[in-house]
């Protein structure tokens, strides 16, 4: 009973460390968060206990090492960078690796336990919209003091650093939301939840979210639709479009993203008229858009090298932008844009072909197990889509966490296939069993 306990309170204060990352600390191409005293404890634990990974998992980090060092010496020769960051995808590796050690591999109980940390989140979510409809904001503010440090209002946010990363991630919740919504059935949590979650997503007002939700329809709809039910899919994709436009039409906030966006690439973005008249999410975006054609010009195939993201910026971005603002200096803000910039076409080109080798397909004869595999592994490919288009950190909010359940996910129900044409074409197995 004491083990059990113990076990719950080490998966649940790390997977709350997820959602309570705080600003952290910036130092020259990494930045230390307040969690990592208990990581740290986490990876002693995995050494003691576990001392081991898993060889795939290996090998792939020793090819991100040797591929790091490569293009530091082919880029901005700031290999200090690349081995700091190396260090920390290693560090946070073996701490989410040891994780999942400890809860035995069993994906279920662990999306089990995500989804109980995303309902508290969700409630406090409701709370703070409730406070700040009421005028009672200094009270939600006095419980959680460091949100003053942020912009937050009555769109929901909770108790997260802006309402993006409610976007981020909620996802993987938000797509078995939505197949239990569409399904008979529901799986996991009921469908008064499911529902509450998709109002918390629309609450946030975010852009992010916004694409998130369409993206995760979309895959659920073409789950098995095959592409010749042409009109049935032509339908779908133009209610999904049709709302994504109600929402630019309604929603200021929106509307005022997407216009800044539309006019900073139709004009030269580095001009101080244009980029002063951007709100400052859009100058984040499109500023370091300029670093990352600029940096590609010069460094296509390798890029600047892993961790480098700030030399670049330093060296690409206007004296005149820098000055006025360096909002996300270090990671991109976007991941695709960082790794891109960071590691060239190739490197960007590895981390797609991994996002759609370890995909996993559905099929109607899954079991229990296996549909909650694939909505796993579906909910993250959605979330890893976002990630890459708005947050440029390595492994802040548990990303490497989700890589590895994406990877590890795709592989179980890869086995289960196996074991289930083995027992289809001998019988005997399952009477055996």
């Amino acid at each position: 009973m004491g083990n059990k306990i113990i076990k719950s309170i080490i998966s649940y204060t790390l997977l709350t460390s997820l959602f309570l990352t705080g600003s952290g600390w910036q130092t020259d191409g990494l930045v230390v968060y307040w969690y990592y005293p208990f990581y740290i404890l986490i990876a002693l634990y995995g050494l003691i206990v576990f001392h081991r990974i898993h060889k795939g998992i290996a090998v792939a980090c020793l090819f991100i090492m040797a591929y790091a060092i490569t293009s530091a010496q082919f880029g901005f020769d700031g290999l200090m960078y690349s081995l700091k960051q190396v260090l920390n995808l290693f560090f946070h590796t073996f701490v989410f690796y040891t994780f999942l050690q400890h809860e035995d591999y069993n994906f279920e109980a662990i999306f089990t336990k995500y989804i109980r940390v995303c309902k508290i989140v969700l409630l406090l979510g409701f709370f703070q919209i409730a406070f700040w409809q009421l005028g009672y904001s200094e009270l939600f503010l006095l419980a959680f003091p460091y949100l003053r440090d942020t912009n937050i209002s009555i769109r929901f946010q909770s108790i997260m650093q802006e309402p993006a990363i409610i976007g981020l991630l909620f996802t993987p919740v938000i797509f078995l939301s939505i197949r239990n919504l569409f399904s008979r059935k529901s799986l996991l949590m009921g469908k008064g939840w499911s529902m509450a979650f998709i109002i918390a997503y629309l609450l946030t007002f975010s852009l992010v979210a916004y694409i998130g939700l369409a993206a995760a329809l979309l895959v659920f709809h073409f789950r098995l639709t095959p592409w010749r039910r042409v009109f049935t899919s032509v339908v779908v994709v133009t209610v999904i479009m049709a709302l994504l436009f109600a929402s630019y039409a309604f929603i200021p906030s929106l509307k005022l993203r997407i216009d800044d966006s539309i006019a900073g690439i139709a004009n030269d973005f580095t001009k101080e008229e244009v980029f002063k008249s951007s709100n400052l999410s859009t100058y984040a975006a499109l500023s370091n858009l300029h670093v990352t054609k600029r940096s590609l010009r010069e460094n296509p195939v390798l890029g600047v090298g892993l961790g480098s993201y700030l030399l670049a910026y330093e060296r690409y971005l206007p004296d005149n932008m820098k000055s006025y603002s360096s909002l996300n200096n270090q990671d991109g803000s976007s991941m695709a844009l960082r790794l891109l910039t960071e590691t060239g076409m190739i490197g960007a080109a590895f981390f797609m072909f991994f996002l759609f080798r370890h995909k996993a397909g559905f099929n109607t004869s899954f079991l229990r197990h296996d549909e909650i595999l694939w909505i796993i592994n579906a909910g993250i490919f959605v979330m890893i889509i976002l990630f890459l288009l708005r947050n440029g950190n390595y492994t802040i909010n548990g990303k490497i966490l989700f890589l590895l359940l994406y990877y590890l996910t795709n592989r179980e129900a890869a086995n289960q296939k196996i074991v289930r044409s083995n027992i289809q074409l001998n019988p005997a197995l399952h009477d055996a069993d």
